[in-house]
């Protein structure tokens, strides 16, 4: 139900000169991100309360928004690539840039009341994206680092793995628009274990291969994992006296999974653009060799026709030989039969 106090607060009346007994039971998933911790305000507390709230959280707000801001250029910018080139591994990575947004987005829309998802959909206990994403990140590798080729068991032994993914986001899907769960936490214990492999098994086909591009899918690879997965360790802060608006950021996980996914997708949309740069090197490279070809073969055709040429001149020159000796002894015999003639005519008289 709607409540102007937001989703977080319960309203509760108790009236003057009695006592009452709440007892708040709590059913949701084993992942959590904090805590439950119930306070008890007044209402005007509690107004006070939620504007010092969004005061020490402007910000994680505004970090917030550059993130989602450049996640979104980042998939406009990469669907129109892949408009242009029709290469699947920009399109593999605007999926998967999509799919990291709107759970930026749904973090956020949830953190700060935004509303604008449905309660069902923006709870953050329900993680009906990241399958999507995981997905779209495997293809994305099997595609830029061509693993079916270099490394075919890893490959597949990731298709694998995608298969658990879809089947996962079909429950995922299920869970938030059919309200159907499982009854136990085993499930929801265990349910990013394919992502986390598929993680794992990136860094180290990574690692193994030769591609040109493999400092910036290992760098952002390693940025995604250290950065996003550190916050969870809370004892680390601990040695530190944050300030509030520090602590803010310091205990919202989301933030720094999305500032990992941030860099990771930077790293890889520079590995794009270095592959871009080195498939037209090789375009220009053979540009040149087909040109140096066509030089070569030029040249050869050049001598082969003044090769022809020559011998064509001195066929004619020996025809023209030829026909001037046959000439010349024909003139010889006629002068020689113009000769015997008289001496023939004077012995015959």
């Amino acid at each position: 139900h709607s409540n102007p106090l937001g989703p977080l607060a319960l309203p509760v009346v108790v009236p003057p000169r009695n006592t009452r007994y709440y007892y708040l039971r709590v059913i949701d998933l084993i992942q959590s991100y904090d805590e439950v911790t119930v306070l008890l305000f007044t209402r005007q507390d509690y107004e006070l309360h939620k504007a010092y709230q969004a005061q020490i959280g402007t910000p994680l707000f505004g970090a917030m928004a550059m993130i989602i801001g450049c996640l979104l250029l980042m998939t406009t910018y990469t669907l129109y690539q892949y408009y242009l080139n029709r290469d699947r591994a920009f399109l593999y990575y605007a999926m998967y840039v999509g799919t990291a947004l709107l759970c930026v987005v749904k973090n956020a829309n949830h953190r700060f009341d935004l509303g604008l998802l449905p309660a069902r959909l923006s709870h953050p206990s329900l993680p009906y994206l990241p399958y999507s994403f995981g997905i779209f990140y495997a293809l994305f590798l099997l595609k830029i680092l061509d693993l079916d080729v270099h490394q075919p068991r890893i490959s597949r032994t990731i298709r694998v793995l995608m298969t658990v993914l879809i089947i996962q986001q079909v429950f995922a899907f299920a869970q938030v628009f059919g309200g159907w769960m499982f009854s136990g936490n085993v499930y929801y214990q265990f349910h990013d274990l394919p992502i986390f492999l598929i993680g794992v098994l990136h860094l180290l086909a990574t690692a193994r291969s030769h591609s040109p591009l493999k400092p910036y899918l290992l760098t952002g690879g390693l940025a995604l994992y250290l950065i996003a997965f550190l916050p969870f360790r809370h004892f680390i802060w601990g040695f530190y006296r944050l300030t509030p608006v520090i602590r803010t950021f310091a205990y919202y996980p989301p933030f720094w999974m999305s500032v990992g996914l941030l860099i990771d997708l930077f790293c890889f949309a520079l590995a794009l653009a270095y592959r871009s740069r080195l498939v037209e090197i090789e375009k220009i490279q053979m540009q040149e060799r087909y040109a140096r070809d066509l030089e070569t073969q030029l040249a050869q055709r050049t001598a082969e026709i003044e090769e022809q040429s020559r011998q064509l001149e001195a066929q004619h020159l020996r025809q023209l030989e030829t026909e001037f000796e046959q000439k010349l002894a024909e003139t010889e015999m006629t002068a020689l039969r113009a000769q015997m003639n008289p001496h023939f005519i004077f012995n015959c008289l």
